[in-house]
């Protein structure tokens, strides 16, 4: 048999993980409003694949600036 210290206790942590969870659900739907605004994804899928696009477009650009420095490097500071 539980005391009643033991109860209140008990009771004391529900009460605090029931705000916490609160708290956390707040935060995720901040989040989520905050990812469907500036990146136009409602869910976590969207904004995993709109990610994976970014990343090849910035690899993409990354080549692309390489590639131009090669070209200023040879064309303006080779000896010939």
């Amino acid at each position: 048999m539980r005391t009643e210290q033991e109860i209140l206790r008990k009771k004391k942590e529900i009460e605090e993980a029931k705000q916490e969870l609160a708290e956390l659900r707040g935060s995720e739907k901040t989040l989520y409003q905050q990812m469907e605004q500036e990146f136009h994804c409602t869910t976590l899928e969207e904004a995993a694949k709109l990610l994976e696009k970014k990343k090849q477009e910035l690899e993409l650009l990354d080549t692309d600036i390489r590639e131009l420095e090669e070209e200023i490097e040879e064309k303006y500071f080779s000896e010939e």
